[in-house]
């Protein structure tokens, strides 16, 4: 498509999008169901590895901009910082008033 239309096109490049969501496909829906229905949070990376997370209120603003502006290019939507999977994990605990975070793999991976 670039080759084709050159500077004719939008694309966008998105990080975590997080929002009141119980998709088990997805880290905070599947984190919110397994603290819900075991009392934990299992990560299946380091709880150190960074992500970056936006909810869903911020993306949407962004995604009214870059509609109302039509930039062409490739543009990365995101909070731009990484926020450690393993915060995010104890974060839900708390909100939650209970539960644990299990790490199953420690290794650092899917990094962005």
């Amino acid at each position: 498509m670039r080759k084709e239309f050159p500077d004719t096109h939008t694309i966008l490049r998105i990080g975590n999008i997080i929002g009141p969501e119980m998709k088990p496909h997805t880290f905070i829906g599947q984190a919110i169901r397994t603290l819900a229905t075991r009392k934990q949070v299992i990560l299946d990376v380091d709880g150190g590895t960074l992500r970056d997370f936006l909810p869903v209120t911020d993306f949407a603003t962004a995604l009214v901009r870059i509609i109302n502006a039509l930039p062409t290019g490739t543009f990365n939507i995101g909070a731009g910082f990484g926020t450690p999977v393993g915060s995010i994990a104890k974060w839900l605990t708390i909100g939650y008033g209970e539960g644990d975070v299990i790490i199953s793999d420690d290794q650092i991976k899917d990094v962005f």
